[in-house]
């Protein structure tokens, strides 16, 4: 799967509409070309939205397929002048590697945590690697399946899609037809679990996603009280505030008392009113720890693959412990 300037490319490499069909870009003399192109005026020219997906893997990301294969993949990406934004996503024996090329950033490759990355890149090519749990298929086991039973998974969610959090394992999941599909780490509170308003802690229990916020977004959208500002976020750019970004998933409680309207001592636990969100977040270095103000902070990238997966309505499960210390409790 490819996509350039916003568009998705097929694993055929037919042409898409809008601007990248437009795209054409002369190649540095020596650069790797393909056997079929079009000479122009003594130098090759590509038009990178008709190259297929295993030449742009191999030759511009340098993602050769004997090399993206076990727990070590070599990465070798080529220079060229000009090149486009690229995102490419690579099948690999544990999930995926992504690959995404910008102008002003360079080379970004994210590969299935415990997956080694080994580069080698041009003089003055910048390489930027990293791990994700969310590029890692996620396993199945009786423990958590057992345990979600226990909390009533069937009798909310059925065969559909539901989004499970533990705020121990500081982990999310995305569960279809009662199998995890989809998994990435993420960040709740540092101030632990509660509903009370104020109290900057993640509520647990049964959620909906009451709205949805952000289809279309750039990377980096800034948000503030629920609405898309000016501003754009980017790598680098230093602030001390908790931002708010890229996609916005705001969470509803659907417990009355605990995470829904008023507790018995009639303070707002309501999760709704308490702008409890699953968001992106400017403070990426801390996810997989404690770090939220109450809302669960996901990668950037995750959100918006999360945001494409869930539709408003999707039941979401925050729970505390992970099922094998709550096996061990109920001894």
């Amino acid at each position: 799967m490819v996509m350039m300037a916003g568009t998705m490319i097929s694993a055929q490499g037919a042409a898409p509409p809008g601007n990248a069909a437009r795209l054409e870009t002369p190649l540095l003399k020596g650069d790797p070309v393909p056997k079929a192109g079009k000479k122009r005026n003594g130098g090759w020219r590509l038009p990178w939205h008709l190259a297929p997906v295993h030449f742009l893997a191999e030759y511009v990301m340098g993602l050769p397929p004997v090399t993206i294969s076990g727990e070590r993949i070599r990465v070798a990406p080529a220079r060229f002048r000009d090149l486009p934004a690229l995102d490419l996503v690579v099948p690999h024996p544990l999930g995926h590697i992504t690959a995404r090329y910008r102008k002003e950033l360079g080379y970004d490759i994210t590969a299935p945590l415990g997956v080694a990355v080994e580069v080698e890149a041009p003089e003055g090519v910048s390489v930027r690697v990293r791990n994700a749990l969310s590029h890692r298929v996620p396993v199945s086991t009786t423990e958590t399946a057992a345990y979600l039973k226990r909390m009533g998974w069937k009798e909310r969610v059925g065969d559909g899609s539901g989004v499970w959090v533990s705020m121990e394992k500081q982990v999310l999941w995305l569960i279809e037809g009662g199998e995890p599909v989809w998994q990435a780490r993420c960040a709740t509170a540092t101030n632990g679990t509660g509903s009370e308003s104020g109290s900057m802690k993640t509520p647990l229990g049964w959620h909906g996603v009451a709205e949805a916020i952000g289809e279309g977004a750039p990377w980096g959208q800034v948000f503030r009280a629920r609405r898309a500002t000016n501003e754009i976020w980017k790598p680098g750019d230093n602030t001390a505030e908790d931002l708010v970004l890229t996609r916005v998933l705001v969470l509803g409680g659907e417990e009355p008392g605990k995470n829904q309207g008023r507790n018995a001592a009639g303070v707002n636990v309501d999760s709704r009113n308490r702008c409890i969100y699953i968001h992106g977040t400017n403070d990426e270095s801390r996810i997989g720890t404690p770090s939220s103000h109450g809302c669960i902070r996901l990668l950037n990238d995750d959100v918006m693959v999360l945001f494409d997966r869930v539709a408003v309505g999707t039941p979401v499960l925050i729970t505390e412990r992970f099922p094998r210390d709550e096996h061990r409790r109920s001894k």
